[in-house]
C-alpha cells in the first residue's frame, strides 16, 4: 500500500481488531504513524503495544523513540531507567531510541558523555563519529576519527577511509 496511507491504516487497524494483543501489528501500526509523522498516535499505539508485556525491551524502546519525536526527552529517559534495573542498559536503550527517533542532537549529547567517562572506548568514538557526520558536523566526525586513529594506530586505514570518503562527499 505504499503511496496509499488511507488503505495501509485501514488494514493496520483491521489487522489490530482481529488480533488485539499481537505487539507485532502494533509495532507496524505504530511505525506506520511515525511514517506519516503523526508523532501522538505513534506514541499511543507503541504504549498500547508496550502495555502488552510490560517485559519486551523492544517494546519499551518503540514507546521511548516515539516519546522522543514529540521532544518528551525527560518522560522517555524516566520511561526508561524504570523499566531497565541496569542504568547501562536504560542508556542504552534511551541511544537506540533517540536513533530512531533520528533525534541527532540527543544521539551526541548521550555520546559524548559516554566519551568523556570512557575517552578510548571505540565503539562510542565511532558512533559519535557517525553522529557528528549524520548532521553535517564534519569537522566533528573528522576530528573523533583522528582521535581514534592516535588511540587505535590499528584504525588508521579504516580512519583514514572515513575521513577521506566525509571529505569527498563535502567537496560535491
Amino acid at each position: 500500500h505504499f503511496g496509499l496511507p488511507g488503505q495501509a491504516r485501514a488494514h493496520l487497524l483491521n489487522a489490530h481488531r482481529l488480533s488485539p494483543t499481537k505487539q507485532s501489528i502494533l509495532y507496524a501500526l505504530g511505525t506506520f504513524y511515525m511514517g506519516i509523522d503523526q508523532m501522538t498516535d505513534a506514541r499511543d499505539t507503541f504504549r498500547q503495544a508496550y502495555e502488552l508485556d510490560t517485559s519486551n525491551n523492544t517494546a519499551a524502546v518503540y514507546y521511548a523513540s516515539a516519546m522522543i519525536s514529540l521532544d518528551q526527552m525527560e518522560q522517555a529517559r524516566l520511561f526508561l531507567q524504570s523499566h531497565f534495573e541496569d542504568p547501562r542498559a536504560a542508556e542504552d536503550a534511551f541511544l537506540q531510541a533517540a536513533v530512531s527517533a533520528s533525534n541527532w542532537q540527543q544521539v551526541i549529547n548521550v555520546l559524548r558523555t559516554r566519551v568523556s567517562q570512557e575517552p578510548v572506548n571505540m565503539d562510542d568514538l565511532y558512533n559519535l563519529a557517525a553522529a557528528y557526520n549524520q548532521i553535517g558536523d564534519n569537522n566533528s566526525a573528522i576530528s573523533v576519527l583522528e582521535r581514534m586513529i592516535e588511540i587505535d594506530p590499528s584504525f588508521r586505514a579504516t580512519g583514514e577511509a572515513y575521513i577521506q570518503q566525509i571529505r569527498s562527499s563535502v567537496s560535491q
